[in-house]
């Protein structure tokens, strides 16, 4: 025999607009790191093409180059994006909210 759980109805009338704001900036830094992995795999199969073409050293400096800013300047950038596009969502929800209620959800526990 299932024993039933307990629900309850629950209305997420305000979001933190900071805590918001925190999450989303690490999400996206995570998805950053992995886009800058992918980017800089490419950018190193275009180096290595460049250099097995008899490509001159500085074309292959400035590759390398490009490769330590997309891996550090890309989950940056996310992050910061990130940031600002949860903290923005959050006040955007927070005023609709006030107006609507809020959404409804359930909780069983």
């Amino acid at each position: 025999m299932a024993v039933s759980a307990k629900k309850a109805v629950k209305k997420l009338s305000r979001i933190g607009v900071v805590s918001a704001g925190i999450t989303l900036a690490a999400l996206y830094a995570v998805m950053g790191v992995i886009y800058a992995l992918i980017y800089a795999a490419i950018l190193a199969v275009f180096g290595a093409a460049l250099g097995a073409s008899g490509g001159s050293s500085i074309g292959l400096a400035a590759m390398g180059i490009g490769f330590v800013i997309i891996l550090v300047a890309m989950p940056i950038v996310f992050a910061v994006i990130g940031f600002i596009g949860g903290a923005l969502m959050a006040l955007v929800y927070n005023f609709v909210a006030k107006y609507t209620g809020g959404i409804t959800f359930e909780v069983s526990g």
